[in-house]
């Protein structure tokens, strides 16, 4: 799969010279405006355009470079018995040159408890890395690769690298509406905090599991809602089946209110669930169930859902 998508990529570059047949009159008349003046452009003018393809706009221009950039942060604490707190951010960037876009982000979830009354503390690390490619083939239609990475101390992920391939189709493309449905085939590689288990001394015999391999299936979908001038929603669904074992599955669903403050900030208020089902969770649920038929001692439970509720500030630009 990794070479496919080194094949792909080095495919995209040779197509970017490929002439684009057609015209949408209304985006032709938005792309005059700047098509000669700069050499890189927001393309505010163009609306939300780094969630369309490339061809919805014709005749591309000869010079920008669109780009669009967007941040976010969220931080929350507690007091008491129990000290807590937590930093939440992300950045996107996204590039665009004729008929091919660039997606890279990156987001960090940091959360540092402490007990009072024993004097024990904890830090919980998330951290998932994104590159992806679209190739825009009709004013729907994408073809898609891309890379991702993720680290998390809650999923005891050492690593879990996605490469992926596949399309993505914008089902509905309205002035406040956008639905956007994605399929592709993927393979993944995982590594799990063994020793971060092993390191809790009660299950400091939990046997090691091996990195874990796998071809898989992932579907993806992703909606804004302009509910109205300084509100809008927007959703995402991500779901990924692994082919070796179909039992393992994983999905993200998240959901965001965005009340616009300025032309470039806004407040969002956000709820997200992650579903995570690996040989590493089903190892730690065997041992747990084991632990407590053969020995009469306290023993916790591993989740396979985790939800989370942030409230926090967006910056684009």
């Amino acid at each position: 799969m990794k070479l496919v998508v080194s094949i792909i990529l080095s495919s995209l570059l040779t197509i970017l010279s490929m002439s684009v047949n057609a015209a949408d009159n209304v985006s032709a008349k938005k792309l005059s405006l700047f098509a000669n003046s700069n050499s890189i452009s927001d393309g505010q003018e163009l609306g939300r355009w780094w969630a369309k393809s490339a061809k919805k706009y014709n005749p591309l221009p000869n010079n920008p470079l669109l780009y669009h950039f967007e941040g976010n942060y969220s931080y929350s604490e507690s007091s008491g018995n129990v000290e807590a707190e937590a930093h939440r951010a992300g950045i996107e960037l996204t590039l665009r040159k004729y008929l091919v876009t660039s997606i890279t982000d990156y987001a960090i979830n940091n959360r540092e408890t402490m007990m009072q009354l024993t004097g024990m503390g904890m830090v919980m690390k998330d951290e998932n890395f994104r590159q992806a490619f679209r190739l825009a083939i009709t004013n729907k239609l994408d073809a898609v690769v891309g890379r991702f990475w993720k680290r998390s101390s809650t999923k005891y992920l050492q690593d879990r690298f996605i490469y992926y391939g596949g399309v993505r189709f914008m089902m509905f493309d309205t002035p406040n509406l956008d639905l956007m449905l994605g399929g592709f085939y993927a393979e993944t590689e995982t590594s799990f905090m063994n020793s971060k288990f092993q390191n809790i001394r009660k299950y400091n015999n939990f046997p090691d599991v091996d990195d874990y391999d796998s071809n898989a299936i992932r579907l993806s979908e992703m909606l804004h809602w302009k509910i109205t001038p300084t509100i809008s929603l927007d959703q995402t669904l991500d779901y990924m089946m692994l082919l070796e074992n179909t039992d393992y599955y994983l999905w993200t669903a998240r959901a965001a209110l965005n009340f616009k403050l300025s032309k470039n900030f806004s407040f969002v208020t956000s709820y997200m669930i992650n579903y995570d089902y690996n040989p590493f969770i089903e190892a730690i649920q065997s041992y747990l169930d084991n632990r407590r038929v053969e020995q009469d001692a306290t023993t916790g439970n591993i989740h396979r859902r985790d939800t989370k509720l942030s409230f926090g500030v967006k910056f684009t630009f």
